[in-house]
């Protein structure tokens, strides 16, 4: 079972409701920033004293191609999935990339520029790794809160 109908029903919303598209894109994210706080502890614990060197690859990558100017969707994507692969709960997992989906196919289409805040999510990135590896369950949400800076001005300058 998947939530490929979820996605799409989610992408419909976002891209079709009149005169709410950025409230429905906004929903998503406010979703995504909620289940990487709820499941921060969980995460944390998961990764204290460990050294994942795949995610810390997507990190590299990521630094990379931001101080190229260039986007980077797949290593996010693959950050946070790979994030959550370490707590074995496949549910918490499939959501946040379903809602990581969606957030990726409508915020084209909405015309949110975040495009100069690409170094910012790459390094709020890294600091959520190194938190993660080091046990700082608090240095670890400051860093989500972080990695969404940038989307949540994208919002209020709309």
């Amino acid at each position: 079972m998947t939530l490929d109908a979820l996605v799409e029903a989610l992408v419909f919303r976002g891209v079709l409701s009149p005169g709410d598209d950025l409230h429905a894109l906004r929903d998503v994210v406010e979703v995504r920033k909620a289940l990487d706080h709820g499941m921060s502890e969980q995460i944390v614990d998961a990764l204290k004293g460990t050294e994942n060197s795949e995610l810390k690859a997507l990190v590299d990558e990521m630094t990379a191609l931001a101080a190229a100017g260039k986007t980077f969707p797949q290593q996010d994507r693959a950050f946070h999935t790979g994030l959550l692969a370490k707590l074995g709960n496949s549910l918490v997992g499939q959501l946040v990339a379903a809602f990581w989906d969606v957030h990726t196919a409508v915020l084209p289409k909405l015309n949110v520029a975040v495009a100069s805040d690409l170094e910012q999510t790459a390094q709020a990135h890294g600091l959520m790794l190194e938190a993660a590896e080091s046990g700082d369950a608090e240095a670890f949400r400051a860093a989500i809160t972080a990695h969404y800076e940038p989307i949540m001005r994208a919002f209020e300058q709309k």
